[in-house]
């Protein structure tokens, strides 16, 4: 797959991954109480580490957290990891 492929309403395939990896970074900050924190953009080739380093972050705390605030958020982070799936 290339990378630098437009992926509307992204800039390319990369930027649509690293949209994900931001979002589940937000999405744990939010199970954890502490503010967002910017995922750096870097390398397009990173993209697929990235996605894989916040998801697993994001599992972690979907595991602590309540079990109602648990639910909403996994269903809405596995929608968007489909829907990008599925564009891709």
């Amino acid at each position: 797959m290339r990378l630098d492929l437009r992926l509307r309403p992204f800039s390319n395939h990369a930027d649509a991954g690293h949209a994900l990896a931001q979002r589940l970074a937000d999405d744990a900050a939010v199970l954890t109480g502490e503010p967002n924190r910017v995922v750096p953009r870097l390398n397009d080739l990173a993209v697929g580490d990235q996605v894989a380093v916040t998801g697993a972050d994001f599992v972690r705390e979907i595991r602590r957290a309540a079990p109602q605030a648990a639910r909403s958020r996994a269903r809405a982070a596995i929608e968007a990891v489909r829907t990008l799936r599925a564009a891709l």
